[in-house]
């Protein structure tokens, strides 16, 4: 696995719609059982899809080359999806209506290159491709997030300056018709991720000179201007995890050994830090999502001594206070609770996670309340 398809897997979990319910600071609370939705098999991917306008999971079977690639719903439904073709590496999943679409790197005929390729499997078994973007040499974050029927799609490549860049590019998924990608600016080849907002779309990246953030209408029209957020004391670029756009608040997630460390900015800046979070190893792993200006994270901590892993759901307001409850607490070890994450529809949240490797696996979810 590479650094990168690793991280999608954090930033896929970032793509968040902010609850807009009114009032003041809110918590996100567990509602209900857990509720063990069938066993899978064995499980290398899960991400969380809108699919029907209800929450999905879509389960696969290998990072690379999946021959296995399944929807299951919260009710326990199952739908096979066709497996993607092998000239095509998947990184984010994301679904609209009835057709699901994955975004990844496609094998460039140009020697040493990539393609940015778009897939979209709908009746037919077999997707239908589209090339985003031929022949570039990709490094960093790829990232996509739906708004209605309008798709963004964001990337870094290496331009002709030698230096890498982040790119956007906006399409009508009814139409699928290309338009030119936009040059961003600067990209430190880190974790990106673009927030569909209420008539458009904020893309979010790392850069030398801190978070940096543009925003546009369905159509990819600029709104407002790129603009950075000077890092928080001490941090960088490496470590970064997740980034989040929530109201006015942009979020930055980081590593710092066992901890995660939470800085939030808006205006013209600086990122300030404003929480740690203790986390179990692998953390790259986590949901991420937006409930007003407040940040909900889902992430692991294991108690080896106990030899218990609790599934967390912490939710960190703009002022940095902390509320968490568990979602699931057992006894075991990390394959006991893999790859947590959230689905977001509105209002409502559903928690998912993956219990057991192999073909033990099975999929489990949970209802979160966050009025």
């Amino acid at each position: 696995m590479n650094r990168w398809t690793f991280a999608c897997m954090v930033l896929v979990l970032a793509w968040s719609t902010g609850v807009s319910a009114g009032g003041g600071n809110k918590e996100c609370k567990p509602s209900g059982q857990p509720n063990q939705l069938g066993q899978t098999g064995d499980v290398e991917v899960a991400q969380p899809v809108d699919y029907w306008s209800q929450p999905w999971l879509l389960v696969a079977n290998k990072l690379t080359k999946p021959d296995k690639v399944r929807l299951v719903s919260a009710s326990g439904q199952v739908i096979e999806i066709g497996k993607p073709p092998i000239t095509v590496e998947p990184v984010q999943w994301l679904a609209r209506g009835r057709a699901v679409y994955a975004l990844g790197r496609g094998r460039s005929q140009t020697p040493d290159k990539t393609d940015v390729v778009l897939m979209r499997w709908g009746t037919d078994p077999r997707p239908r491709l589209t090339n985003m973007r031929m022949g570039v040499t990709l490094e960093g974050q790829l990232t996509a997030a739906f708004r209605n029927e309008f798709l963004a799609i964001s990337w870094a490549e290496k331009a002709a300056d030698g230096k890498l860049h982040r790119m956007v590019s906006f399409l009508d998924s009814e139409d699928l018709k290309l338009r030119d990608p936009k040059d961003l600016g600067e990209d430190s080849g880190g974790v990106a991720h673009i927030e569909p907002l209420e008539k458009g779309f904020t893309v979010l990246w790392t850069a030398k000179s801190g978070v940096v953030h543009a925003s546009f209408d369905q159509f990819g029209k600029p709104t407002v201007p790129a603009a950075a957020l000077a890092w928080s004391a001490g941090a960088t670029p490496a470590g970064a995890l997740a980034l989040a756009q929530c109201g006015d608040v942009a979020w930055l997630v980081r590593e710092n050994g066992q901890e995660l460390a939470l800085a939030a900015g808006s205006g013209s800046g600086p990122m300030k830090e404003l929480a740690r979070l203790p986390v179990a190893p692998r953390a790259a792993i986590l949901p991420v999502r937006c409930v007003n200006e407040s940040l909900v994270i889902g992430r692991r901590t294991l108690d080896k001594k106990a030899g218990n892993v609790t599934f967390w759901v912490s939710t960190i307001d703009k002022n940095g206070k902390v509320r968490e409850r568990r979602v699931k607490d057992m006894r075991g070890t990390e394959d006991d609770i893999r790859m947590p994450q959230f689905s977001q529809i509105g209002a409502k949240l559903t928690s998912w996670w993956i219990q057991g490797k192999g073909a033990e696996a099975k999929v489990w979810s949970r209802e979160l309340d966050c009025q």
